[in-house]
Order: structure tokens, then sequence, then C-alpha cells
């Protein structure tokens, strides 16, 4: 069974065996078993442990699920332990957010995660907050017509919902807390009432 890291300076990823072992993995690969469930192998950072496989139901992928790191961007081992460390999450059923400086790779890494899920391009959208953004803004956008009439269209969040797409939530520290409630329950139920 996977479990968090423990410690806060550690960032392996952990299996626990019914025995009570704990052995560190790393993401190995990723295998499509069906149009919608993949096979994700995880190897043994340390000598002794067996390989650990986790099955996991990826609903709106549907593309060839890959490890590949694009180009020209080059794997380190930090973003490795995290990308292990968010599949064996959102394996479980978890959402992931990344948190840390800008400039350090998060939204690369959260679309390498989307890549590993097996969404295609087309499939991940992204969503930049900014401070002053609302609720209704989080769903929809406010557009014209052509004949300069408002309208509301559906926001990158909305549209990866009806979609069955995946959204990048890229600078979530910037919403106020009224905002940030108004998708807890799309977080931790995984649906929403929309305003």
């Amino acid at each position: 069974r996977a479990m968090p890291p423990h410690g806060s300076s550690s960032s392996a990823a952990a299996f626990e065996s019914d025995s009570g072992a704990e052995a560190a993995y790393s993401l190995a690969s990723v295998q499509e078993t069906s149009s919608s469930m993949v096979e994700l192998v995880f190897a043994p950072v340390t000598g002794g442990a067996e390989e650990a496989r986790t099955r996991a139901t990826m609903s709106g992928g549907g593309a060839v699920p890959s490890l590949a790191v694009p180009p020209p961007l080059v794997d380190v081992p930090t973003h490795a332990k995290l990308l292990a460390e968010a599949t064996q999450s959102v394996a479980q059923g978890m959402s992931v957010c990344f948190v840390g400086p800008s400039g350090e790779g998060k939204t690369v890494l959260a679309r390498r995660l989307a890549s590993t899920m097996g969404y295609g391009a087309a499939q991940i959208h992204t969503l930049h907050a900014y401070k002053d953004m609302t609720s209704r803004d989080l769903f929809q956008r406010r557009g014209t017509d052509e004949r300069g009439d408002t309208r509301w269209d559906p926001s990158p969040l909305l549209t990866a919902m009806l979609s069955g797409g995946l959204c990048i939530l890229d600078g979530l520290q910037r919403l106020r807390p009224d905002t940030l409630a108004a998708i807890q329950s799309l977080c931790t139920d995984g649906d929403v009432e929309l305003p």
C-alpha cells in the first residue's frame, strides 16, 4: 500500500508491505492495460525490495501514458521523486498541489504528471489565477460576441470539467479565501456547485 514519505527532509516515495516493512521507490514505468486503466510500476531505490505495482483508473485521459521528459527539459532527481510521489497520490484518488518559489518548475511538473496519467496536450487546461479573481471567474470568463454584447464563456477549469480533461490551477496562492472556498468541494469531493 502506498504511503506518504516520513520526515520533512525526505522526499523519497515509500510503500509499506503487509508485514509492515517500508522501502523507498521511484516511478519506473506506466503501462496502459485498457482504455481507462494503467498500471504504475515503482522500482526500489534501495536493493532487497521487489518492485511495487499500483493499478489506477484514469478517467478522462485516453492518450498513451508517458514518462518522457519533453525537450528541451532535463530530468532532475528532485522532480523525479516528486513525480513518483504525486503519481502515487493520484493513484489513490487524491488531488495534488505543488508549492514552491516562482520558477522552480511546478507547472512543468504538473504537465508531466498529466502526461503520466495519459492526458494529451489538448486535454490539459491551465487557469492562471490572479489576486482579484472571483468565484465566478474560476468557472466563467466574460467575453463579447460579434455585436459587442457580453457573454459568459467557460473558463479553462470548467472546460476541463466538462470535457473530462485536467486543469492546472497556476498561482492558487493569489486567490482570496472566499474564492478559494468555491473550489474546496471540487478538490475534496469531485463536484462543485456553479454560480
